[in-house]
């Protein structure tokens, strides 16, 4: 769902999925196991430790240097975390920064799940507004 919310939004700001290099901060899936007051145990997705993100430190890095791309577009807490020093995406979300490090544009928003959970038109009209700020700022990179 996720996936093809992203595609729309993409394709509303005149963009394809195969423009655009998607990648991860944490090359598996994090899940957490619970088991309910049945017995059954239901798995679920959860945001990667600092510790697994720096597990592929070294791999994003060489994939940022190799792609050289000129803007990284974070989705989300954790490539938020990865690449700046903002703590939440709701500091940050819909400006463009500049990391000194890396010598690079980042654009931060959040992930397109955030639609699922945040079932609201006010959410909804700021996510839109963010992806149209992002098709203006492309136009200067």
């Amino acid at each position: 769902m996720a996936g093809e919310t992203f595609n729309n939004y993409l394709k509303s700001i005149g963009l394809s999925r195969s423009e655009v290099r998607i990648t991860n901060t944490c090359f598996f899936r994090p899940i957490k196991k619970k088991v309910g007051k049945t017995g059954r145990t239901t798995i679920s997705n959860r945001p990667p430790k600092v510790s697994e993100v720096n597990l592929f430190r070294e791999v994003l890095d060489d994939e940022i240097n190799f792609v050289n791309p000129k803007i990284i577009i974070t989705l989300g807490n954790v490539p938020l975390k990865r690449l700046t020093e903002f703590k939440s995406i709701g500091d940050c979300h819909g400006n463009l920064y500049y990391n000194e490090n890396l010598k690079i544009n980042i654009f931060p928003m959040y992930h397109p799940s955030a639609l699922t959970y945040n079932r609201n038109d006010e959410f909804k009209k700021m996510y839109e507004n963010d992806w149209l700020k992002l098709k203006e700022v492309l136009k200067t990179i």
